[in-house]
Formats: structure tokens, sequence, C-alpha cells
């Protein structure tokens, strides 16, 4: 890497192939150029005028360079990657601060130092310090929307001690909540680390009384294909509480975009079927076990005892790309024609 200083006050840290990787001022507030560096004029230039000369003023040892002044000495240094990282927490950046940690995760190490060289070396390195980023991450938010509900309501933060001019307060609370849990479910992807999203990360929204928006969160990760899988509890918790919402739809777009073979296979089943989820389960035993009869025999019972009102159309919603061979099934039940269309969402 090569440190360049220039005469705007700016120490720029350029790799070896010439890219920008950092640039700092390095300026105290309140001066120019002229006061924050010691220069000589003992040499003239071609023109005879006197030529400013900075030659005695700066040194580099190692990774350090130190800058001379009138009045002060500026130390800058490469710091190592977790001083970095440390630095960004103290100045109150700490997207720039996991932002960093995933670069790093990632293999992007240029300007900073003490990394091993292999990429799975570098990730084995730094895991644990990542994890526990992340858990400071969500104290500290917590502990500061802990504090900003206490010194409304007087009563150690209690929600239910807000009078009704702060209920807003509420409101800002979950999208506070809302904010970290996205933060985690991204960080917690892109490190590969979901056991300590759905295990430590879960529990202390659990903790925090945000367990249903932690399980909302989680949503739009699944319906992009993030978040193939769900522990089983995770599963079940989010059934129940899409259930209580009235959002058992949205439950069973999110299972169409699972990978069946890392669910827990039973359980889904059993969830679906309690809750009458037809397209997920349909999906279900189409993609893992390649059976097409047991939910449409499972189709054909519901219609069955259905009234002849309900039972005149059913639409089941499938992911693209899953065939079943039979798009549409015209039954005589009871004197009832029934249509069973397959379509896509």
């Amino acid at each position: 890497m090569l440190a360049v200083l220039n005469l705007r006050g700016q120490l720029c840290l350029f790799s070896k192939d010439g890219s920008e990787l950092r640039r700092t001022i390095f300026i105290l507030d309140g001066l120019v150029f002229d006061d924050s560096i010691l220069y000589h004029t003992h040499f003239s230039n071609r023109f005879g005028n006197p030529e400013r000369h900075f030659n005695n003023s700066v040194a580099v040892r190692g990774a350090t360079v130190y800058i001379l002044g009138p009045s002060f000495l500026t130390v800058s240094r490469l710091l190592p990657w977790k001083e970095w990282i440390e630095a960004l927490k103290r100045a109150g950046d700490w997207m720039g601060a996991m932002d960093m940690a995933m670069k790093l995760y990632d293999g992007h190490t240029q300007g900073v130092v003490d990394l091993p060289r292999t990429l799975d070396s570098i990730r084995e390195a730094i895991m644990p310090y990542l994890v526990e980023l992340l858990l400071s991450y969500i104290g500290y938010v917590s502990e500061y929307i802990s504090i900003a509900l206490s010194n409304h309501t007087g009563k150690g933060g209690a929600a239910d001690g807000l009078i009704d001019a702060d209920r807003s307060l509420l409101t800002e609370r979950e999208e506070q909540y809302a904010r970290v849990g996205g933060v985690a479910v991204e960080f917690c992807v892109h490190i590969g680390r979901n056991d300590i999203l759905f295990d430590t990360v879960f529990s202390k929204f659990v903790a925090a009384q945000s367990g249903g928006m932690f399980l909302e969160v989680l949503e739009p990760y699944m319906l992009k294909d993030m978040l193939g899988s769900l522990p089983p509890q995770i599963m079940q918790a989010l059934v129940e509480h899409y259930s209580g919402k009235g959002w058992l739809q949205r439950v069973e777009q999110c299972i169409l975009h699972m990978d069946i073979s890392s669910l827990d296979f039973n359980q889904v089943v059993r969830l679906c079927r309690e809750h009458g989820l037809y397209g997920a389960l349909i999906y279900l035993f189409n993609q893992g076990l390649s059976d097409f009869r047991t939910p449409l025999e499972e189709l054909l019972s519901v219609i069955q005892n259905a009234t002849r009102k309900d039972a005149t159309w059913y639409v089941i919603l499938l992911p693209e790309g899953v065939e079943l061979n039979l798009p549409i099934i015209t039954l005589l039940i009871d004197e009832i024609i029934v249509h069973i269309m397959f379509s896509s969402y």
C-alpha cells in the first residue's frame, strides 16, 4: 500500500493496483495547511523563488505515519481490523461497523492489518467477534429504546404506562425493533449463522416483548428465498402468530418458498392440515415426496364435507415452476360440478 500526503492536508491510502482505499484529513480544526506541518525554504526553484520542502517533517515506520507540525505531532496508522470496527462503534456508526465486518467476511481486507491470508482463515478468525458485534448492537438499541420509553412513562419503560398522547412511542418502538430485526436477519444470513438468528437473537426479541415483530420481519426474506428453512419452534410460532392476525395466506406463500429438504416435514404438513393451507400441502407432497395422490384425496374429502356453496370453486396457488400434470380437474360429487384449478401466483 502507498500513503500520499497532498497539499490539502489529506492523507490518501492507495492499494498496489492504484485504487484509493481511504482518504483522511489530518489538519486540526481552525488551522490551514501552512500552519499544520513544518517546512523550510532553504532551496529555490528555477525562477529564484523560495520552495517549500517537507522532507524532514514526515516520517514512516511500519504502518504508522508521523507528521510534524509547529506545536504538535500527528500520528496516523493503519488500524488492526478489530480496532477499526471498534472505532466506528465508539463514533456511533453501528451500520458502518457492521458493513465493515461483512466486507472482511467477504475477504475485502485492503486497508486493514492483522488478518490471516486465506479467506477461510479470515472467516474463522473473525466469526466470534462478528457474533459479539451483532449481539452488542441489539443490546445497545434495546437499551436505548428502554431508556426512551422510561423517560416518557416514569414507570421503568412499561408500555402500558403510556398516556394517550404518547401512544406514538409504541409505534416508534416497533419500527425500531423492525429495523434491528432486518439488520440481524441480513447480517446472520450473510455470515451463514442462522443458528444465532433463530436462537439468541429471537430470544432477545421475545424478552423485549417483540417476538411477533421479529417473525413478521422474516417474511420478506423468505419470499425473496434468502431464508429457505425455519427451525420447528420458529415455524410453529410463525403459524400461530399469523393465524392470530388472520394472515394464513401469507404463511402459505412463505411455505411455498421453503426448501422442503431442510424442513421438519411432518410438522409443516400437520400445520397445513390444521389451518387449511391446501396449496402449501400440495406443494409439500408434490415436491417433497412426488406424491400427487395424497393431497388430492384430502381435497376431495374436504369438498365432500363442504356445503354446496363452498364446494363450487377451489383455487390452489402454487409457486412458478411447480407442475402437477393435473391443471384442471372436473369432478361430479353429489350432483355438484366441482372444478379444482391449479394456478401460479
